[in-house]
């Protein structure tokens, strides 16, 4: 049995994303998380690959 249809048994589904962003577009469409919540994903997803401006480098203290 395939683990996709073992999870349906149990209403759950599997999906096969990309990214953050598709992760939550799906949660929006199922109710799991506020559509207003997306742009807030693709900010973070774009500072944390360095495409926006002014994006600062982690820095180790001791």
């Amino acid at each position: 049995m395939e683990v996709s249809q073992s999870l349906a048994e149990h209403k759950t589904e599997m999906v096969i994303i990309e990214n953050t962003v598709e992760a939550a577009e799906h949660a929006a469409r199922l109710g799991l998380l506020f559509s207003a919540a997306i742009a807030a994903i693709e900010h973070d997803k774009q500072e944390d690959k360095g495409q926006l401006p002014d994006k600062e480098d982690a820095t180790i203290t001791e």
